[in-house]
């Protein structure tokens, strides 16, 4: 590990020394300007001019290969408030699926299960509504990939931070177990939203979520119409294959930019698929104090039924004699 920082630090110094090296960008901030001799699904090896050096897959947000034609200088990932942006290119979805996999989770409830996603390295989570509606007993699974195997964390402590049934979307959060809390902050990885307004009809997409139970399953398609309307709201409308249990998993482009919140589909109908616009997500993120779940709060989402009419006992027993 320590020769690992040490080559680090040298390849950072040396970040701007070759033009046409790959650039990998790694989940501390850091990036390493390289070329890439071998790369895998545990580790990509480089070339750093005086060493080579090993980098394990599990440390890397992505990698940027040269391009003649475009010369988009890679940038730090930007934090707003909550959520964070960053400047990606394009890639495979199979790259994008290695680079933010591991931000998916299935979020369960005794009702059901759902999706959701990291936005915030201390365990905030974008979900639907529909998902914890009327629930409190609320558990997250997080999906941490190996050098061997894909190994499974649930997080039974989950606290609903906001909610705004109107655009079906919620902010969840991990906390620590009150009875054996950890002795380090709780750190996960996070997905970044893009722009909804680079989005187009044909636009390339691609989900992650929990479809039927199915954990990680991976479906993608096109943008079918950016701009479907339903009771007044907006929605994505996508030919990426969506069933129960997708909902609230990411729906993102072909850079793994988090484009839409996965929500609903047209039952009996083939590839008709929606998610609520990142635009939405960011304006519910941006002013979650409006919508702050209270317990106490008669319009926290759960059913109150009416009680049923009190008997006449008077009448009760006078038509029984009778």
């Amino acid at each position: 590990m320590r020769s690992f920082l040490f080559f680090l630090l040298l390849a950072t110094f040396c970040f701007s020394a070759t033009a046409t090296a790959d650039v990998i960008h790694l989940k501390d901030g850091q990036m390493i300007q390289a070329e890439i001799l071998k790369a895998d699904q545990k580790r990509i090896i480089v070339d750093l001019g005086f060493d080579i050096l090993q980098i394990p897959r599990n440390v890397i947000v992505q990698i940027e290969k040269p391009s003649p034609e475009t010369k988009k200088e890679p940038s730090l990932p930007e934090k707003h408030g909550l959520y964070s942006s960053s400047n990606l290119n394009e890639t495979t979805i199979k790259e994008n699926v290695l680079r933010f996999g591991e931000a998916v989770v299935k979020v369960s409830t005794p009702s059901g299960t759902g999706s959701g996603f990291f936005i915030d390295k201390s365990g905030y989570v974008v979900t639907n509504y529909h998902v914890i509606a009327g629930e409190r007993e609320i558990s997250i699974t997080v999906f941490k990939q190996n050098e061997k195997i894909l190994e499974k964390i649930k997080h039974s402590y989950v606290k609903i931070i906001a909610f705004n049934p109107f655009i079906d979307l919620a902010l969840l959060k991990i906390e620590d177990d009150p009875k054996n809390p950890s002795s380090k902050p709780l750190e996960f990885p996070i997905a970044y939203l893009g722009n909804f307004d680079e989005m187009g009809e044909g636009t390339r997409v691609f989900c992650i979520g929990n479809p039927l139970g199915m954990e990680r399953s991976v479906s993608d398609g096109i943008v079918s119409a950016k701009m479907r309307q339903f009771e007044g709201r907006v929605y994505i409308q996508t030919t990426a294959a969506i069933n129960p249990g997708n909902s609230g998993g990411p729906m993102f482009n072909s850079k793994g930019e988090v484009v839409g919140v996965v929500n609903m589909k047209i039952m009996f109908g083939d590839n008709l698929g929606f998610a609520i616009p990142v635009s939405y997500l960011k304006d519910f993120l941006k002013h979650r104090e409006a919508f702050l779940f209270d317990k106490s709060n008669p319009n926290s989402g759960f059913i109150y039924y009416t009680p049923p009419p009190k008997k006449n006992k008077s009448k009760e027993s006078s038509s029984q004699s009778n």
